[in-house]
């Protein structure tokens, strides 16, 4: 059985932003990082397309789809490429760091559109903690937030 496979742009405000979706079945959409873009997913792509409607893309502002001015939220982004896949049925959400806070952000907000949650290293946004960041970290959070354009509701 030859597995489907398309790719393009969705619309999302005044941006592009880049899908990808192989195989038919329940969708099983699969949200990156912030250190890394949809390929992230290139074998998960491959082997959930066996069984589901896999879906990546690039988050605003990685990979294919380029940073547009003005405000914006990812949970809208994410909205856009669900509406224009005419995805209807509740999808598999799975999210890796960052992807995996929009993922949960999304779930949230829009529970009967969520069969489950796959969080790979996540937390939800907007968690303050009263403890000090870890050396660890370095400092790089900050960094990562400076320069960005606004991506709301935390994520």
């Amino acid at each position: 059985m030859e597995i489907q496979h398309q790719t393009g742009f969705v619309n999302s405000g005044n941006a592009q932003i880049y899908y990808e979706s192989a195989g038919e079945g329940t969708p099983f959409v699969m949200i990156h990082a912030g250190v890394a873009d949809s390929r992230q997913w290139n074998n998960e792509l491959t082997h959930f397309a066996q069984q589901f409607r896999a879906i990546r893309y690039d988050l605003r502002g990685y990979g294919h789809s380029e940073p547009a001015e003005g405000d914006y939220t990812n949970l809208q982004d994410l909205s856009a490429v669900l509406g224009t896949l005419q995805i209807e049925e509740p999808a598999i959400l799975m999210g890796c760091s960052m992807g995996g806070g929009l993922a949960l952000e999304f779930a949230l907000a829009h529970p009967a559109q969520v069969k489950a949650l796959i969080l790979v290293g996540s937390g939800p946004t907007g968690l303050a903690l009263d403890v000090p960041e870890p050396a660890l970290f370095g400092g790089s959070r900050s960094g990562l937030q400076q320069g960005r354009p606004r991506v709301g509701g935390g994520n």
